[in-house]
């Protein structure tokens, strides 16, 4: 990407805003920024982490330390005053869901955890009304992204979400933060109708060839299994800097908590073997995919649904007779679920609880319906071209294909409706079959069409194909296309 010149420059002048809370994620912005910086943008990091600050001012980088400007916001009423104007004035849904959304904050007690929200209100009305930002590039979850998104609406500032697609090597950006993109909602609906060209259709063909030959499935972070030396030298290492650098203020570096959780999951995966049970030949089963527990899916896009356990008890009394409810745990989470949530599950009469390394695409293809809150396995039942419920919001649910389901009256109705269509579309090659899969063909073509180049995974082995060079002007294009839209 060539470098512009002052004039150039000038003309493009656009403020974007990172927000930052620990330092890898410092390491992993700063590249981009840099970038778009020369591309003339006016680029600024929010960070909650001291030892950021330092990686910032090593770079002559401009930051500002939120954790200072939090502080001296000043506290002259009852919290559930403020919550209450806050709510009001950001038009926010619940200040409980905000709460409910932030994991780290729920270590605290409910009432630091309430100022805390409240200080995030103040500083972030403060911030945006003395600097003109116009773009806010962040995440889904925690106070650190729902608070700039809803102050951000009054100040017409944009809050963009980076997304991985369940396409590797690339990546989205969006505005919509509930599963949805916002460049392929606006295509889809002009480009819905439109027949295909022989190349498009080949395109989309020959994509849905691959991922089935060669069944291809997301990025996978299976952790490890073992506490090695290097993971206690490095908590360690993590709690030095905690006391001695952040001084504790940065509400993001809940170490002990996260370790716990670490320690709970690596000896999870000890014993939750014995829990699984194997799928059986000639079995008729409906397929639902657990997802990872405390991830945005699930406690920003689909609260409601933040009990599995008890969702799953619900769906296995809607299953038809004669009819299993297959179960998997996401890959990315074995030992995230308590033991005794998925003995609830294994003891259900009419559910298997399978193992994590049963190849989701193999129970795709033998199920006569699958059921999810917005997995990517809705996406790959749909390449399947297997009948999907969808509950939550995703991105393949305004294709046409999927049966969305946002009352559970409704729900035994079209679970029965989606077997009997499977049962059907198994049988005879007839005009409705036809439609669908020229359907089909077109939004697989759309999603293709509103993607960009580039991964933006950086966890494990996936950080030295991010810091790339090729990779990161790849990312800095994607990112400036999407800014330039607006």
């Amino acid at each position: 990407m060539a470098k512009l010149n002052k004039k150039q420059k000038d003309q493009r002048q656009k403020h974007v805003v990172f927000t930052i809370n620990a330092i890898q994620f410092a390491r992993y912005s700063y590249p981009i920024g840099k970038r778009l910086e020369e591309q003339g943008y006016k680029v600024t990091y929010i960070t909650y982490c001291k030892e950021c600050v330092e990686f910032f001012n090593k770079r002559r980088a401009s930051y500002e330390y939120i954790i200072d400007g939090m502080a001296q916001c000043k506290l002259e009423k009852p919290l559930v005053e403020y919550l209450e104007a806050f709510e009001e004035e950001y038009e926010v849904p619940s200040m409980n869901l905000l709460l409910f959304g932030d994991r780290n904050h729920a270590w605290f007690s409910e009432e630091k955890a309430k100022e805390s929200l409240v200080r995030h209100f103040m500083y972030w009305g403060k911030f945006l009304s003395e600097n003109n930002v116009d773009f806010i590039l962040g995440g889904t979850e925690r106070f650190i992204n729902e608070v700039p998104r809803a102050v951000s609406r009054r100040f017409k500032t944009r809050h963009l979400v980076c997304k991985v697609p369940p396409i590797k090597g690339n990546f989205v950006i969006s505005e919509d933060h509930m599963g949805r993109w916002t460049t392929l909602n606006d295509y889809w609906k002009e480009h819905k109708n439109k027949p295909l060209t022989a190349a498009e259709r080949k395109q989309a063909a020959a994509f849905i060839d691959d991922l089935i030959n060669t069944k291809k499935r997301s990025y996978l972070c299976f952790g490890k299994n073992t506490i090695t030396w290097q993971d206690v030298m490095y908590f360690f290492d993590r709690l030095y800097v905690n006391l001695f650098t952040e001084k504790r203020k940065n509400p993001y570096a809940n170490l002990f908590h996260i370790a716990w959780e670490h320690l709970q999951k690596v000896i999870r995966k000890r014993f939750v073997w014995v829990l699984y049970k194997k799928p059986k030949e000639g079995e008729r089963y409906v397929f639902y995919p657990l997802h990872l527990q405390n991830d945005a899916q699930i406690i920003v896009r689909a609260p409601q649904y933040s009990d599995q356990v008890a969702l799953i008890e619900t769906l296995s009394h809607f299953v038809p007779a004669g009819y299993y409810l297959y179960v998997k745990e996401h890959p990315n989470n074995v030992g995230g679920m308590p033991l005794d949530a998925l003995w609830r599950i294994k003891r259900l009469p009419n559910v298997r609880l399978l193992s994590v390394n049963t190849h989701s695409h193999t129970l795709i293809e033998g199920a006569d319906l699958i059921i999810t809150v917005n997995s990517t396995v809705g996406w790959e039942g749909l390449i399947y071209q297997k009948p999907v419920i969808t509950l939550g919001t995703a991105f393949y649910d305004i294709s046409g294909l999927t049966y969305n389901v946002r009352d559970f009256y409704q729900l035994a109705e079209t679970i029965k409706k989606g077997i009997k269509d499977s049962k059907q579309n198994g049988k005879n090659k007839n005009k409705k079959l036809t439609e669908r899969r020229e359907l089909l063909y077109r939004f697989v073509h759309a999603v293709l069409k509103n993607i960009h180049e580039g991964t933006i995974v950086m966890q494990g082995e996936y950080w030295d194909k991010y810091m790339q060079d090729e990779n990161l002007e790849k990312v800095t294009q994607g990112i400036i296309e999407e800014l330039e839209r607006y």
